[in-house]
């Protein structure tokens, strides 16, 4: 009798490892379930950092670019005014060289208008130091405004929205592939074509 009360309790024992083995597994499964969803949220967060890093830097080099072409064209025309080269040339050869100038001028106005600061995708916003703006482009002269006829004006038009602006709205209200949609499909998806 002894010995069956000893298997019995043996057997008892044997149960209360093998559940305590079985928790011991869950709780281990558990623990490394909650250790890679924090690994991927943190690899998902530095892809977007790195994402945004890149379009940073790729705006700086087209704007620096940008700069670096306004300065060369000013710097071109001023020296030929210096030299008074600006009689000697043909009126043809004075017209594009001052559009060049003016071209340049206004590829720079444009991409400090468009360039924003990139809003931190994560909550790691304080971490990043804001992007330099490099010193702002020469200035050229104003055009004479053109005559226009009465006949081309009728009625002043409703600004359109920019692309940055639907884009914006597309997302907001949920629209599927809105990413990669250009100006006139958002307009259309957003039920303005």
């Amino acid at each position: 009798m002894a010995a069956k009360k000893a298997e019995k309790a043996a057997d008892k024992a044997l149960s209360a490892a093998k559940d305590a083995v079985n928790d011991a597994k869950k709780a281990v499964r558990k623990l490394d379930k909650a250790a890679r969803k924090k690994a991927d949220a943190l690899d998902n967060k530095l892809a977007t950092l790195k994402k945004d890093a890149a379009k940073t830097v790729k705006r700086v080099k087209r704007r620096a670019a940008a700069v670096e072409e306004a300065e060369r064209a000013a710097k071109a025309h001023r020296s030929s005014e210096k030299r008074g080269r600006a009689e000697a040339q043909a009126p043809a050869q004075r017209a594009e060289a001052q559009s060049a100038a003016r071209a340049a001028a206004a590829r720079v106005r444009q991409e400090s208008d468009t360039i924003e600061p990139l809003q931190p995708s994560g909550a790691d916003s304080a971490s990043r130091p804001e992007p330099t703006t490099p010193a702002p482009a020469p200035k050229v002269a104003p055009r004479k405004p053109r005559a226009v006829r009465p006949s081309v004006v009728d009625a002043p038009a409703a600004p359109e929205p920019s692309f940055r602006e639907l884009r914006g709205r597309a997302q907001s209200e949920g629209v599927p592939g809105y990413s990669r949609m250009n100006k006139a499909a958002l307009a259309e998806a957003l039920g303005r074509g």
